[in-house]
């Protein structure tokens, strides 16, 4: 074979290696376009998992007993999943072909593309998200024209020991008062003067305290006190009323007189010193004007402002030594400011003509730490531990005298610290 015929068959083998290698350059980039639509098919699966879990899961948060927050939680679950897209349409959550079945108290509810499990023993929501007619766009080629993403996530409802942008008011939970409760309606009201019996003064009078757990079913315990709880369910209030759970309750957050009914002890008026807050916004209250009490601006603030500082159970915090009558009520008239419409309807059991989307996201919707009556045992400059965190909606205050008043509405949620604290102030977190 000659020169040239040597250079032509070359020439072949080249233009041959040629082909193969642009075809498999080829092949793979059309799986590197059809992995990315993939993998972003299943990045929206895994957003949609972890939302419908969070959203299924705060049910517990709202609902203090979880039995009766699983069906709720179900709804949450599926309509999280319904709002969320995956691959550029929604996740289909229709139960038609699926249905839910039942084991214990777990749920599981099966749709077109969701699964949703609500285990109220646990206070968990899992959800899956599987997608099975994902287009593929090169893959087509080779026969393949749909492929199948899926995501699964686990959200729980867990202890929290404590919460930021609480309020510098620490009320007395309500505890059961043998002797001081004159008409016995399980009430601290009018003329009455309570005063927690430990039983060290007279071995024959022990008042009995027990902060509200949650769920009967699963804490049992019929002698809870606390607000929240259903020791005062049936017992009418001066003006008539019956509440269940407390919730509507007005009660007495700040009194603003020695005299009035609700002071525990004299000296004792229920402020108390948050720690500093270095990154708080805002100029409110008699910090706003300057002077005042000694602490008194930063306490008025933190009453019109968010401090978020974590507020833990179990842990001591300094009282504060004055009545800080003006502080407290400077700082309430400019935190009502903020949402000065609102009111509460005692008929629905909410705030209503606010201008917050969320009527529990109103400024006035507060947290309020809740101690053991037995906490106080003397006037004067001491320290206090928490037990509770009460979410309560703040009334108005016109005059600066008057007692501050707010309705009960439940228990807050919890900050990101969990521990040992009570089961009623709780934080949400993804566990798988």
């Amino acid at each position: 074979m000659g020169v040239h015929g040597m250079l032509r068959n070359e020439r072949g083998a080249t233009i041959a290696l040629v082909a193969v290698s642009l075809t498999a350059l080829l092949g793979m980039g059309a799986l590197a376009v059809d992995l990315g639509m993939l993998r972003k098919a299943r990045v929206d699966a895994q957003r949609t998992a972890d939302a419908a879990a969070l959203a299924g899961a705060s049910a517990f948060i709202d609902n203090n007993v979880p039995l009766i927050a699983r069906d709720d939680a179900r709804e949450r679950a599926l309509e999280y999943a319904n709002r969320n897209y995956v691959g550029g349409t929604t996740v289909n959550v229709d139960s038609s072909a699926g249905g839910t079945t039942v084991d214990g108290t777990k749920w599981v509810v099966q749709t077109a593309e969701a699964v949703v499990a609500v285990v109220p023993d646990s206070e968990l929501v899992r959800v899956v998200i599987r997608r099975s007619g994902v287009g593929t766009f090169f893959a087509k080629i080779m026969g393949q024209n749909f492929a199948t993403v899926s995501a699964s996530a686990t959200a729980e409802a867990v202890r929290s020991n404590g919460a930021k942008c609480v309020k510098p008011f620490a009320l007395p939970d309500m505890w059961h008062d043998l002797n001081d409760d004159s008409d016995q309606n399980r009430l601290w009201e009018g003329e009455e003067e309570w005063t927690y019996d430990s039983g060290l003064d007279d071995p024959n009078v022990v008042d009995s305290y027990r902060p509200y757990q949650g769920d009967p079913t699963q804490y049992g315990n019929i002698t809870e006190t606390g607000y929240g709880s259903d020791f005062r369910n049936g017992y009418p209030d001066a003006s008539g009323h019956t509440y269940i759970g407390d919730k509507g309750r007005q009660i007495s957050i700040k009194p603003q007189d020695p005299n009035e009914s609700g002071v525990i002890t004299p000296g004792i008026f229920y402020p108390w010193v948050i720690p500093d807050d270095p990154n708080q916004v805002g100029n409110c209250g008699v910090g706003g004007s300057g002077g005042g009490e000694a602490g008194a601006a930063p306490y008025s603030q933190n009453i019109c402002t968010c401090n978020n500082s974590e507020v833990l159970l179990g842990v001591d915090y300094p009282i504060q030594t004055g009545n800080m009558v003006g502080p407290s009520h400077f700082g309430i008239e400019d935190l009502i400011a903020l949402d000065p419409t609102a009111t509460w309807d005692p008929v629905s059991n909410t705030v209503v003509n606010t201008n917050a989307a969320n009527w529990m996201d109103s400024p006035r919707v507060i947290k309020i730490a809740l101690w053991d009556p037995i906490e106080i045992a003397k006037s004067g400059k001491q320290y206090i531990k928490f037990t509770n965190i009460a979410l309560m909606f703040v009334e108005r205050h016109d005059q600066m005298h008057d007692p501050i008043v707010a309705r009960f509405i439940t228990y807050a949620t919890g900050s990101a610290t969990t521990g040992p604290g009570g089961p009623l102030n709780k934080v949400l977190r993804l566990i798988k």
